[in-house]
């Protein structure tokens, strides 16, 4: 009987049981229909990515593109650019179509000589002292040249051109040498290495036209210069030439050659000022087959406030020993300058020099000068000056008559600016 009761409630609940487990066919379909959603969903959403990198890269494009037009049209609506200016270096003569390498310049130096001076052949004239053509340039990174040619008025209606100047220096020796061969301006005293026009007279001191002639000395031969090692700017050089200066020397000859030496230092003075001391010495042959002893001392003092371009201030003494041998006798002479020059302002200048000196030749005789002077400058291109000099001549017995010139001063350059020399 218990056996039939379960039997029979087994029968009634199996339909039940059956109703409650669905049958795993329908779920298992859902789950690849949700699969199939979620992989949809990862397309699209990949797909909507490069979409919008695409956009992005285009718009960038676009606002490149943009970029450039105002660019272009900004350029279009300057103005262009000024042509370059060419190198100070080049003076700008070409030759095939290729720049010259070197600097070329010209100075013109007219002056007039209003005065009672019989000795002298351009008294009451206005002349050409000096029509200047210089060519300077390098030759290589080793060696540079330098050539210095004149037109001169040598006396009334006579022009002659010469070589002033022509020389090579070697720039880089062993030992820090440098070397200068040719024709040049030996380093002696103050003022012998500038030409005429550079002086800041209308002529030479009385001692140095005296002992070396109105336009210094210039010799041929060779040069060995040094900057020596000291705390202080010095430099030293040695010079051997040929002696054709006829006032002291003139032998001409390089087996019995000139010899030439030169001392200087450079000290600063603070901000404002410089000072400068100069040693000289030659020694050589003289025309009466004797020799000839020359020995310098020359101070500079400058003065040039940096605050203050329009006014500066040169003091500048020189002085000078010369012992000649002659037949049967010995010269021993002196003779010295001091100058003085201030710059009122930007264009203007006065100034003051005295000359006293021994004639080398004539024992018991001497001169003495007075010389102010004022000097106009345009720029550094131009300038105006004029001079006066009163010269006291002594000899043996009395004095000669007295000499009074005045000079008037006209200089130009074409070129480049030469550096000033301090």
């Amino acid at each position: 009987m218990a056996t039939m009761l379960a039997v029979w409630l087994l029968v009634l609940l199996l339909p039940i049981v059956g109703r409650a487990q669905p049958a795993p066919g329908p779920i298992e379909g859902l789950r690849q229909e949700l699969e199939r959603l979620r992989q949809q969903a990862e397309e699209s959403r990949r797909s909507y990515e490069d979409q919008l990198r695409r956009l992005q890269r285009r718009i960038e494009e676009l606002e490149q593109a943009e970029r450039r037009r105002t660019d272009e049209a900004a350029r279009a609506a300057a103005p262009p650019p000024p042509a370059p200016v060419p190198p100070p270096a080049l003076p700008g003569i070409r030759v095939g179509g290729a720049p010259l390498l070197f600097d070329i310049s010209f100075t013109g130096d007219f002056v007039g000589n209003v005065g009672n001076d019989s000795r002298s052949e351009q008294r009451n004239r206005f002349f050409p002292r000096e029509l200047d053509l210089a060519l300077q340039g390098a030759v290589d990174p080793y060696m540079r040249a330098d050539v210095f040619l004149e037109l001169k008025e040598e006396s009334k209606g006579e022009e002659k051109i010469e070589l002033d100047e022509g020389y090579a220096t070697i720039l880089s020796l062993p030992f820090g040498l440098q070397a200068r061969l040719g024709k040049f301006r030996p380093k002696f005293g103050r003022l012998n290495t500038f030409h005429n026009h550079d002086l800041p007279q209308t002529d030479r001191p009385n001692v140095l036209k005296n002992l070396f002639g109105e336009d210094g000395l210039s010799e041929k031969g060779g040069a060995l210069s040094a900057i020596l090692p000291l705390p202080f700017f010095s430099e030293v050089e040695v010079a051997t030439l040929t002696g054709d200066n006829p006032e002291s020397f003139g032998r001409g000859s390089i087996r019995t050659p000139l010899l030439i030496g030169h001392l200087k230092s450079f000290f600063e003075i603070g901000e404002n000022s410089a000072f400068q001391i100069g040693l000289s010495g030659g020694h050589g042959p003289n025309v009466q087959n004797r020799r000839t002893t020359l020995q310098g001392l020359d101070l500079t003092y400058k003065w040039k406030p940096l605050d203050r371009p329009g006014e500066s201030l040169i003091l500048q003494a020189e002085l000078l020993r010369s012992r000649r041998e002659v037949e049967g006798d010995r010269l021993e002479r002196y003779g010295g300058y001091f100058l003085t020059q201030y710059q009122l302002s930007r264009r203007w200048y006065a100034g003051f020099r005295y000359d006293w000196s021994q004639l080398p030749t004539e024992r018991g005789s001497r001169e003495q000068a007075f010389s102010p002077l004022v000097t106009f400058a345009l720029s550094p291109f131009s300038q105006f000056r004029l001079q006066y000099k009163l010269t006291e001549r002594l000899t043996e017995r009395t004095f000669d008559r007295d000499v009074s010139e005045l000079f008037f001063q006209f200089t130009l350059r074409l070129g480049r600016e030469r550096p000033e020399l301090f």
